[in-house]
């Protein structure tokens, strides 16, 4: 019975969503007469075509042939905001673990890519891309190194065509704070958690070191065994 009533509400909160936020169309705009907040110059009063997903003019009384003309009278248009760390795209319902792909076994995964595990049909890019964010960097979390982390476009119909340059792996760096109001652990304890982690980050990092040395000085067809961790 639970499952069903879960399964509903998915189905309810899609169709709500795909109702209250417009289908992301490509081509040639030329959004005239809004009130255009630069990065730049401050605000003006201007036109602004946008060619190939990009800024192509800003000017007075631009005109472009084919493009699709939108009144942006008495609107501001802003440039798209960056959220530069998110599960976006990595999980849809908290609470369900069949949609959420952001946490591998293990502490140590950098060679978990984010960018293989975006789903472009979820329904929270839209509807994050309604409010002004145009582009994100989703993370994978969970270990030490839980994975490599994607600079995405928030259009696209597949995480190749979304993807916008950008891969960094993610550290989670050790910390002898408290996790919050119901941390018990005492300061001692959490130190020794703490140095606990920090030596094996180092040897981590040693280990990776010298399997990078080794592949470097391998003659041809003697380099080590593939080790992605390390790789």
């Amino acid at each position: 019975m639970k499952k069903i009533i879960i399964i509903l509400f998915l189905c309810a909160f899609a169709y709500q969503t795909e109702a209250q936020t417009a289908k992301a169309e490509s081509g040639t705009f030329l959004l005239k007469n809004g009130e255009l907040y630069t990065v730049t110059s401050g605000a003006q009063r201007a036109d602004l075509l946008i060619k190939d997903g990009k800024i192509a003019a800003i000017g007075l009384d631009l005109s472009e042939a084919g493009a699709t003309e939108i009144d942006c009278s008495n609107k501001r248009v802003y440039p798209g905001l960056i959220d530069s760390g998110t599960r976006l795209g990595l999980s849809e319902v908290g609470a369900v673990s069949l949609t959420n792909d952001y946490d591998e076994v293990g502490d140590f995964t950098p060679q978990m890519q984010a960018l293989t595990a975006v789903n472009p049909n979820s329904v929270s890019i839209p509807v994050t891309r309604v409010n002004g964010v145009t582009t994100v960097i989703t993370k994978p979390s969970g270990g030490s190194f839980p994975g490599t982390a994607a600079l995405i476009n928030l259009l696209g119909y597949t995480p190749d065509q979304m993807y916008a340059g950008f891969k960094g792996l993610i550290m989670n760096y050790p910390s002898s704070g408290r996790r919050g109001r119901w941390d018990r652990r005492s300061a001692e304890d959490r130190k020794k958690e703490e140095e606990k982690k920090l030596k094996k980050l180092n040897e981590t990092w040693e280990n990776a070191t010298l399997y990078s040395k080794i592949a470097g000085a391998a003659k041809e067809g003697e380099q080590p065994e593939y080790n992605p961790e390390l790789e």
